[in-house]
């Protein structure tokens, strides 16, 4: 019997004598008997001073038994706390800690079968192979309610090799690292788990490395396993015994379970033989009620049933209301049940040190909260009470291998400052599909470079979660800055992915799967590469549908990206201010008004990212929605005189161009006569879908059909350049130029109208007195296809072809067109070059002059047909 206190070596290792039992834990006063001892509170230490093996046992039997006893700092090569040798003592009640050896810190088994009840190892160090245990030589340990945490070396927690079987029964494997997993067997060596927690082991960078085998597959019962799919989905060589799991545990700081655990009631009680202890380390009955449970220790119920978790950043207590809120965010979901809610108030909230913050199948967490008072759900606003998860030297939310359904929610926060080497450093769902729901995700950085750097603000990995209402920005990846889908179908609805930087696909990257991007805007993405290509979205092999979105297909086209669904354009959202973190978009913005209500299904849309309202009219594409009520109007009015916003007659504004950019899809511009001009040394730009209508009245409150092209002469003129400029917007026969004329142009482009790969309609227009120094005095086109009618070319001059207009590939059709008294060198009043298709019905071409050839139509290698 042996008191408390510590006992060294000094030089010369303990050795256990046969069928003789060893006790210490009795305390060091009096005369207590066996009733008086307590290991845990009498801590009893044989320690080898960091020298010496502390206990070198030779040829003993199960009869010697070692119980009550903290085996420390010992330092050995092959062995360093205990060597066994063609030896079966019993353990019981030991911590095995500090020992540093090359192999077998904790314990070295050589042709020994030893038994430990009982038993943590934790904190020992091998060079080699078994950071806490290495069995060889035909050995056959047996460990029940063993513990074996943050041991280090290439396999830090268990080796078994050359002919030897470890047999492992409800047992924790916790967070242990090394360059090999914490549990592995080579030459013939075989591992068997059961009722067991293999959970948490890393490797140096912090990538799960929990098991190995080299010949003889390890057989897992009844146990949780990391990254082994679960019985349910078994993804591992290994034997599957059944009765697997593959969710986080759920344990606390001395792996025990919370509220909530899978661990609870999940093992099989054939497994626990009678003879084994009737309590764990910590004294709790095994087994508490009928099902044993998974794990070195038992659970011993009392938990709080608690419907609602609370948080503050300042909290100190349970949880179990505001005034008593937790300031433990994970332990707060890790005590909930499916059902439960975690509502969290507005602060900054950080994991321990290089964690994660995790989630949980059927808990719904909510941040957004006031952290004064008793604030109910409706005075949650996550735009005023932001409410910040924020990295702490590894990634911000890790829901790897969690099995996560959308009934796990995270709603209302912003995920910032996730550092990790290599992907997902702000959200990452490996196996797991929770909704995403109101969050800002930002500031975010995966390092590397090659293309396992991605996805810093979201990676989806045979994941499809349900993100709505969100913003990824500021994120920086090798590739997939904004978002990484591998093997994944999410659905993104009304999400802004903007800001982002990344060599290549610095908004989005999609590999295999087929994500549904609906009402949703990626733009102003970065990529920094050399090569020059811009493409903020990359696809490969992966089925993305995008609908009613919002991002720049023009360099490659929609279908490099994925499937038109509809609705889709590339022109500029025009954010109100995206260099400071502003995405709403802007009156005139391509995103205004041009969802699709048909997605707005859930309660979570009913406000935007910023807490307003949603549906002012037609939802608006990306995070935020405009709110300018001007955004619902169909029409804006223009006059001379005009100093108010443009919204009817009576307001009407005196600047053309900026109620052209205000416009929304399908929108008109009306016009009253006058004559308008552009900012010096600029032209006028028209607007995709949008329909400009010059001739009307300039008193009273006139209507469409009050126009008079010759009564209400409505003017364009220019000002130091072409009067009208649409270079490379775009624009689709569904924009409309309409009763206007067109005056005082020159530029090299062209003097009137220059469309350079952009095909609006033209119609009831005069364009006359323009110049260009190179080629279209009146009108130049290159790359259009669309239609004009009635319309009048007069008086124009090209210093090249074209005098009056001068067609470069595209097909236009013209219907009613007067050609006269247009200069030119060739074509002095039409020249069609390089594939033009031009069909001309109605009209005519009179009095033109050219300086070389074609004083009427120049055609050269086009088709012109009359």
């Amino acid at each position: 019997w042996v008191a408390a206190g510590t006992y060294v070596t000094n030089g010369v290792s303990f050795r256990m004598p046969n069928n003789v039992k060893i006790y210490g834990g009795f305390p060091n006063t009096g005369t207590p008997d066996m009733t008086a001892r307590d290991w845990r509170t009498n801590v009893t230490t044989l320690s080898g001073a960091n020298n010496d093996l502390v206990i070198d046992n030779y040829q003993i039997s199960e009869g010697s038994l070692l119980d009550g006893f903290t085996i420390a700092n010992g330092n050995g090569y092959y062995g360093a706390g205990i060597v066994n040798v063609n030896a079966t003592p019993t353990f019981r009640n030991l911590v095995i800690e500090n020992n540093v050896a090359v192999g077998g810190a904790g314990m070295n088994n050589s042709g020994s079968s030893p038994t430990l009840y009982n038993v943590i190892f934790r904190n020992n160090t091998a060079a080699n192979f078994g950071g806490a245990m290495i069995s060889s030589d035909g050995s056959s340990p047996v460990l029940y309610n063993v513990v074996i945490y943050g041991n280090e070396g290439p396999s830090a927690g268990i080796c078994t090799t050359n002919n030897s079987k470890t047999t492992i029964t409800n047992s924790t494997i916790v967070n242990n690292t090394g360059s090999e997993p914490a549990l592995v067997s080579y030459n013939n060596g075989l591992n068997e788990v059961r009722n067991s927690i293999i959970w948490g082991n890393t490797n140096e960078t912090g990538e799960p490395t929990n098991f190995y085998y080299q010949s003889n597959p390890t057989k897992f019962y009844n146990s949780i396993v990391q990254n082994s799919g679960g019985s349910a989905n078994w993804n591992s060589e290994a034997v599957d015994g059944g009765g697997n799991l593959d969710s986080n545990p759920l344990l606390d700081g001395e792996f025990m379970a919370q509220a909530g655990s899978p661990v609870i009631n999940a093992g099989n009680n054939t497994y626990y033989p009678s003879f084994a202890p009737l309590t764990d380390y910590a004294g709790n009955t095994r087994i508490f009620e009928t099902t044993i449970d998974i794990g070195a220790y038992e659970s011993q119920g009392g938990f709080t049933e608690l419907d609602i978790r609370y948080v503050m950043a300042d909290g100190t207590g349970d949880g179990s209301s505001w005034a008593n809120a937790s300031n433990n965010l994970q332990q707060m979901i890790n005590e909930s049940v499916s059902g439960n809610q975690v509502w969290v108030a507005a602060g900054a909230y950080q994991p321990a040190t290089s964690t994660s913050f995790s989630m949980k199948n059927g808990v719904a967490i909510y941040g957004g909260f006031p952290t004064t008072g008793e604030p109910e759900m409706a005075q949650r606003n996550s735009a005023t009470n932001v409410t910040t998860l924020l990295g702490n030297n590894g990634r911000v939310v890790n829901n790897a291998n969690q099995s996560l359904t959308a009934t796990a929610i995270l709603d209302g926060f912003t995920v910032m400052g996730g550092v990790v080497q290599g992907k997902g450093a702000g959200i990452y769902n490996v196996s797991a599909s929770p909704t995403l729901s109101n969050l800002i995700i930002k500031q975010n950085t995966t390092t590397g470079s090659d293309s396992n750097s991605a996805g810093a603000g979201i990676t989806n990995i045979s994941s499809s979660p349900i993100v709505t209402n969100v913003l990824i920005t500021g994120n920086q990846s090798y590739e997939g800055a904004g978002m990484l889908n591998t093997t994944s179908s999410p659905v993104l609805t009304n999400v802004t992915i903007a800001n982002n930087t990344a060599v290549y696909a610095s908004g989005m990257l999609n590999e295999s799967g087929a994500p549904q991007i609906r009402n949703s805007i990626i733009w102003g993405n970065i990529n920094t590469n050399t090569d020059g290509n811009n493409q903020e979205i990359a696809t490969s092999n992966s089925g993305p549908v995008f609908t009613n979105s919002n991002f720049n297909y023009i360099e490659s086209g929609i279908y490099n990206f994925g499937e038109d669904g509809g609705g889709n354009t590339s022109a500029d959202p025009l954010f109100l201010d995206a260099a400071n973190g502003l995405f709403t978009p802007h009156l005139g913005g391509s995103a205004i008004n041009s969802g699709n209500n048909a997605f707005f299904t859930d309660a979570a849309m009913a406000t935007d990212l910023a807490g307003n309202p949603r549906l002012l009219g037609a939802i608006d594409m990306g995070a935020y929605e405009n709110q300018d009520p001007s955004s619902l109007v169909d029409i804006r009015y223009v006059k001379v005189d005009g100093t108010g916003d443009g919204l009817t007659w009576a307001t009407a504004s005196n600047n053309l161009q900026l109620m052209i950019s205000q416009s929304n899809p399908n929108n008109q511009v009306w016009v009253a006569a006058g004559t308008y001009q552009p900012v010096a040394g600029q032209a006028f730009t028209m607007k995709e879908s949008v329909r400009i209508y010059g001739s009307f009245p300039a008193t009273g409150d006139p209507v469409m059909d009050d126009r008079d092209f010759t009564e209400n002469v409505t003017t364009l003129q220019g000002n130091g350049n072409a009067v009208v400029l649409n270079d490379n917007n775009s624009l689709t026969p569904l924009a409309l130029l309409d009763g206007f004329t067109i005056t005082g142009g020159s530029s090299a482009l062209g003097g009137g109208i220059v469309n350079n790969n952009s095909s609006p309609v033209l119609s009831n227009l005069v364009i006359t007195g323009n110049t260009s120094q190179g080629n279209g005095g009146g009108i130049n086109n290159t790359s259009v296809y669309t239609q004009y009618s009635n319309i009048t070319l007069t008086n124009n001059t090209a210093a090249g072809d074209g005098g009056g207009m001068y067609n470069d590939y595209g097909d236009l059709e013209m219907t009613n067109i007067i050609v006269e008294g247009n200069t030119a060198q060739n074509g002095g009043g039409m020249a069609n070059t390089a594939d033009s298709y031009i069909a001309l019905a109605g009209g005519r071409v009179t009095g033109n002059t050219a300086t070389a050839q074609g004083g009427g139509i120049f055609s050269a290698e086009s088709q012109t047909r009359l």
